[in-house]
């Protein structure tokens, strides 16, 4: 067992306007950290954030060895000490979605609702992050899974099918779960179009019609 998976342990994290009655939290992708969300930060300043470091990256690099449980259970850890009323909304990106989902799963307590994206499961991934891109079990979180459909000469769209088949595993829980796909953002669109990518997230999050750019899967 991990020295970092005590029932109170939390994640280092960033924060931003504290004065804020809601709070996201918001998961980065591997390799990365908290820094990756710091173009779309500025466009979310009417909710209190919370940018957690997963463990193994950034100020939670000595957080070791890495596990998809392990940054679930301290990512919940840190919604109970720090978000307002002990909740957050979810956004995550990548393997930060996949984390995202595995908070839902395992954490239903600390989880508003969820904005994802980034969902693509291919056989030629290789590496100590792959055996936790599985399918997970279904989750009761309203969730909106965002599928990037923009390719070129190299491969940076997620997968139609993939996204498709997570929104199904949710259903069975949450039938308000939708799938959508944009066929003019790539995989890692918070840095292509981070203002877009904040007006959609805050446009489920508030009820509201996401931008017309996404069409339903």
């Amino acid at each position: 067992m991990s020295d970092f998976e005590g029932e109170e342990r939390t994640l280092p994290f960033t924060e931003h306007n504290q004065g804020e009655n809601v709070t996201v939290l918001l998961i980065h992708g591997a390799f990365s950290n908290d820094e990756e969300w710091n173009m779309v930060t500025p466009h979310l300043t009417n909710y209190h954030l919370l940018i957690p470091d997963l463990p193994g990256h950034g100020k939670a690099s000595a957080i070791r060895p890495f596990s998809k449980h392990l940054a679930a259970k301290l990512i919940a850890n840190t919604i109970t000490q720090h978000a307002k009323d002990g909740k957050a909304h979810i956004i995550g990106l990548s393997l930060g979605a996949y984390i995202a989902i595995d908070l839902a799963v395992r954490y239903p307590a600390v989880v508003r609702d969820m904005f994802i994206s980034g969902i693509k499961v291919l056989p030629i991934l290789h590496g100590p992050l792959v055996p936790y891109l599985i399918w997970p079990g279904p989750w009761k979180a309203r969730t909106m899974i965002v599928c990037a459909g923009k390719s070129d000469l190299l491969p940076t769209n997620d997968s139609e099918a993939d996204t498709v088949h997570m929104r199904d595993i949710a259903r069975t829980l949450n039938p308000e779960t939708t799938a959508v796909v944009n066929l003019q953002i790539r995989h890692p669109w918070n840095r292509q179009k981070p203002e877009l990518f904040a007006e959609a997230a805050k446009a489920w999050f508030e009820g509201r019609e996401i931008p017309d750019d996404f069409r339903p899967l």
